[in-house]
């Protein structure tokens, strides 16, 4: 059953991403960022309550992340770009399982 809906916008998502990074220190997609999003607007609604919610997922494109980085950074997009690659690069050298590759990296 659903008790309450809540309207947010794209700035409100965005806003409740960025703040989940900052104070967590953890990736968030759209989805979670909508749950934040949603307990920041009805902050005043639930204040003196005990509120839970489900942060689930951390599948968030490369050029969302580059748009939030960019907001919440003096970095230019150029260095966020680069430092994007960076960690792509560094993924790309383990598996899924937490395991390293067998083939040797590739320098750059």
């Amino acid at each position: 059953f659903v008790d309450n809906m809540v309207l947010l916008n794209e700035h409100e998502i965005r806003e409740g991403i960025i703040q989940f990074i900052q104070k967590e220190r953890m990736l968030v997609e759209g989805a979670a960022g909508t749950a934040i999003a949603a307990l920041i607007k009805m902050k005043n609604e639930l204040a003196g309550k005990r509120v839970g919610i489900i942060i689930c997922g951390r599948n968030i494109s490369i050029e969302v992340l580059k748009k939030i980085l960019f907001l919440v950074s003096n970095w230019s997009a150029s260095e966020i770009a680069c430092k994007i690659s960076l960690l792509n690069f560094a993924s790309s050298l383990v598996q899924p399982s937490g395991k390293s590759r067998d083939k040797p990296p590739i320098r750059v």
